[in-house]
């Protein structure tokens, strides 16, 4: 299931901290400066599948509904069980995905990729975010043009290389595969 997927993948990269803060910045919980740039990465991976999600055009309700299964995954990975912890951002989603949709009708694909890679602080984030995104495009089984347009758009924001890239993508595929 991708959701699985999706959520092992995240869990094996991402760093507890940084979930924490993206958690406490959705409920509107002061943190520090270090923790706002966690969050901001947390918040870019997001993003990036968002973007994927919408790059033939439309969001699918079946993607919204992955988006939000990754979401809970990802949060869930981290809590302590506490239901309100992690339902309480969940609350926020919607918000989150309105505000990926603004920024995506005003800015464009290819900007907000560039914003996307600059939130991101390591080479680890930089691969963990496109693997991500790249799962949302396979989800189908089938890369429709506009996916593979984003695909390629993201791994230059990212500064990759096409093998560095190619390689990427073939790991995302037989992770789903498995």
């Amino acid at each position: 299931m991708l959701t699985d997927a999706l959520a092992e993948m995240f869990q094996s990269a991402a760093d507890e901290r940084s979930v924490r803060a993206y958690s406490a910045s959705l409920l509107g919980i002061g943190e520090s400066a270090a923790d706002a740039e966690r969050a901001a990465e947390v918040e870019a991976m997001l993003e990036g599948m968002y973007l994927m999600a919408a790059s033939d055009g439309e969001v699918a309700s079946d993607e919204l509904l992955q988006l939000s299964a990754s979401l809970r995954a990802m949060l869930e990975a981290f809590q302590d069980g506490s239901a309100a912890e992690t339902a309480l951002p969940l609350f926020r989603l919607n918000e989150t995905l309105a505000k990926f949709e603004q920024s995506l009708a005003r800015d464009g694909v290819s900007a907000r990729l560039e914003a996307i890679a600059a939130k991101l602080r390591t080479p680890e984030a930089a691969c963990l975010a496109f693997s991500l995104a790249a799962a949302i495009a396979f989800v189908d089984d089938f890369v429709a043009t506009g996916e593979a347009d984003a695909i390629d758009q993201f791994a230059q924001a990212l500064g990759f290389e096409p093998d560095e890239s190619q390689h990427l993508l073939r790991e995302v595929h037989a992770r789903l595969d498995d």
